[in-house]
């Protein structure tokens, strides 16, 4: 039986249409230039892209969670960041978590306070799983294109 945060993570993608961009929920970010006996990744739930599914055209990064930790938290923010960093421009990101915790709050809290001029990101945490709800948080911060 599919998972919450998977059907979630395929109606993100679904809904990409609508904002005028162009998604993926299995894309990996490669990091070729750290030397590893397999490339590393990062494997963010869900990316919308501005008007090609690559690395350079990268709009938004959604993380989907149901029980997380801070540490889990930092690290994909951290990661998103990089990739913002990366392509020099700010992206969206969305932290989905499945209940209200401050746990995903606190965590881009502390990067966007101590990252300073380094943090890249336009973070957007949503407390919950329900559809409805995520779409509207999105609609709030990416406006919809007609």
């Amino acid at each position: 039986m599919e998972s919450a945060g998977e059907a979630l993570r395929q109606l993100i993608a679904s809904w990409a249409g609508d904002f005028g961009y162009l998604a993926d929920h299995r894309f990996s970010f490669r990091f070729p230039e750290v030397v590893a006996a397999r490339t590393p990744t990062y494997n963010p739930d869900c990316v919308w892209f501005e008007n090609k599914i690559e690395e350079p055209s990268t709009a938004a990064i959604f993380e989907i969670d149901e029980e997380t930790s801070r540490k889990h938290c930092v690290g994909g923010a951290s990661l998103a960041n990089v990739i913002a960093l990366k392509y020099r421009k700010r992206l969206r990101y969305f932290a989905i978590v499945s209940r209200e915790r401050d746990v995903a709050r606190t965590a881009i809290e502390i990067l966007r306070t101590h990252l300073g001029e380094k943090w890249a990101l336009e973070a957007t945490v949503i407390p919950s799983f329900e559809p409805g709800v995520v779409r509207q948080s999105i609609e709030a911060v990416i406006p919809r294109r007609k």
